[in-house]
């Protein structure tokens, strides 16, 4: 699974609103190559970018970061998890700069990968 979307959003001239968007991409377990016949991965992200080309478009609201959150499962080893992690992230990063405009926003890539025996570990 990977986290695509932080979009922060602030709306309205006198007064600063902030919300977020989110959309779940899945992977096969193993693998980074992004594939959208993959859990309904093309229609999530179809509405993820329809939803903030709509906001983009908005006189009155700015996207200000989007966050990626590249993740792989706590099973197997840490090594690889990083490496599958850091792949889908960039691949998705890539699939997004081609189908959304970042001009003006920010781009924070996160990593979740590696298996502490109690669940996953935070290594950004």
């Amino acid at each position: 699974m990977l986290l695509l979307g932080y979009c922060h959003i602030g709306c309205g001239q006198e007064q600063v609103l902030v919300d977020t968007l989110n959309v779940q991409v899945y992977f096969r377990q193993g693998y980074s190559i992004l594939e959208f016949d993959y859990r309904d991965n093309a229609k999530r992200l179809a509405a993820f970018v329809d939803s903030v080309r709509t906001l983009q478009g908005s006189a009155s609201c700015r996207v200000k970061t989007f966050r990626i959150v590249g993740t792989a499962s706590p099973e197997g080893v840490s090594v690889l998890n990083k490496r599958l992690s850091e792949n889908r992230a960039k691949n998705l990063v890539a699939w997004i700069e081609e189908y959304i405009s970042l001009e003006g926003a920010t781009l924070d890539i996160q990593r979740l990968w590696v298996s502490t025996g109690k669940g996953w570990k935070d290594r950004s």
